[in-house]
């Protein structure tokens, strides 16, 4: 590390990992950016090339439709050798983001699909129980808003939903999601490192009259984590305007 580095400063990297497997509505295609980048097939020659480079620490997206293909079932014949070579012959440790965008193809409606966080917590947990001697830090679902916005709000991702009220539909088991994620990842590996990955904005506002909306805008990106931990009581803020766009009591 260069002269100055704080203690505890830890250098990542990593490798743009998308998992979208339905047809996308607008260009019929999957988006899979394992397999549009070729890593499933050159996965050793880019972990490579990210320990020439000094790398001891790289957030490591999962394709969580690949690895568990049914309901109950997984399969782990590439990730095995992958996280093997990356952590055991090059000494890289992972972050490992067990959702990176999008759902297996038999969850049908995705996240909005009732068992959605009992499902994630599940493959959550049979990541754990079979790495948990190779990994330790754990990013639950990468980027929530973007998920929320994306796949709630302007329906570009499945399941498609737009508006408010659809934005709200998807935050709810996104965030229970992640909670269940990690209590089921701390049972089994009390000692796992949760490294919560969230996309911000930073807005302003110059007229006066514009406050009040920036405020909102402002408490609104945060209310993924607020739900995460624990802070949306009846005091908060955002309280209201959940119930308002279909949020129910518990």
């Amino acid at each position: 590390m260069p002269p100055g580095t704080p203690d505890g400063f830890e250098w990542a990297v990593g490798i743009e990992d998308t998992f979208i497997p339905q047809l996308g509505r607008s260009t019929g295609r999957v988006l899979d950016e394992y397999a549009l980048t070729q890593h499933y097939e050159r996965w050793r020659e880019d972990l490579d090339l990210a320990a020439s480079l000094g790398v001891r620490s790289m957030r490591y997206g999962i394709p969580w439709y690949r690895v568990n293909p049914a309901p109950g079932r997984f399969d782990w014949s590439w990730t095995d050798p992958v996280l093997e070579h990356m952590v055991g012959r090059l000494g890289i440790a992972p972050i490992i983001d067990l959702v990176h965008y999008g759902c297996p193809l038999w969850m049908e409606r995705e996240f909005l699909h009732p068992d959605y966080p009992r499902r994630v917590a599940e493959y959550a947990a049979a990541f754990a129980e079979r790495y948990r001697h190779l990994v330790r830090s754990y990013t639950p679902l990468n980027e929530p808003l973007v998920n929320i916005r994306f796949s709630g709000y302007t329906g570009y991702w499945p399941p498609y939903r737009r508006g408010w009220r659809g934005w709200v539909a998807l935050l709810l088991p996104i965030a229970q999601g992640m909670s269940r994620t990690i209590a089921a990842l701390r049972e089994l590996q009390p000692d796992a490192r949760i490294v919560h990955v969230e996309a911000t904005a930073s807005y302003t506002a110059d007229d006066p009259a514009l406050q009040d909306a920036l405020r909102f805008t402002r408490r609104r990106q945060l209310l993924p984590t607020d739900l995460l931990l624990g802070r949306v009581h009846e005091a908060h803020p955002m309280r209201s305007w959940l119930k308002a766009h279909g949020a129910s009591e518990g």
